[in-house]
């Protein structure tokens, strides 16, 4: 039996798989938590978020370099990112701006900026400098972490990475 923390109450489980369940839930959860605040913190002396960065990203790869903000909402990995809130930060500091299509009016996208593209790469290769410790699993390591990742995401509700 391994007693678990749940709020304020120890509780005791006493089937072994889902012990074995809990406990890899919270070493992803942990290692999840560490490489986000690595990256954030790699990420800081630009000013720029993870979230925002990723952004910039969906931005540069999609068509003409613009995407709508309803795009940008189903590529982000939290379906709690404040899409809007960010656009507008970004917006200020010239990394993006917004573009009325020709066609219709009532359609707005976003486009990264030629600023924002020169950020965009400096975050990349600062986010490549966090990950490069990965360069210690072999490709069998990698391929079976990708594998499970694949399993893992549709039971979580998300779309593939």
């Amino acid at each position: 039996m391994t007693p678990i923390l749940q709020g304020n109450y120890w509780l005791e489980m006493t089937d072994p798989m889902t012990d074995t369940l809990i406990e890899v839930g919270t070493q992803l959860l942990n290692f999840s938590a560490r490489m986000t605040a690595d990256i954030a913190a790699a990420l800081k002396p630009l000013d720029i978020t993870p979230q925002q960065l990723k952004m910039l990203s969906v931005m540069h790869q999609s068509t003409g370099h613009q995407c709508t903000v309803n795009d940008l909402k189903k590529a982000m990995a939290d379906p709690m990112s404040n899409v809007s809130r960010m656009l507008n930060k970004m917006e200020v500091k010239g990394l993006v701006k917004r573009v009325t299509a020709n066609d219709d009016r009532r359609v707005v996208y976003v486009q990264i900026t030629p600023a924002g593209i020169k950020l965009m790469c400096e975050g990349k290769e600062r986010m490549d400098t966090v990950l490069t410790r990965f360069q210690l699993l072999t490709t069998a390591d990698t391929k079976s972490i990708q594998r499970v990742i694949k399993k893992l995401t549709p039971l979580l509700g998300g779309q593939n990475l």
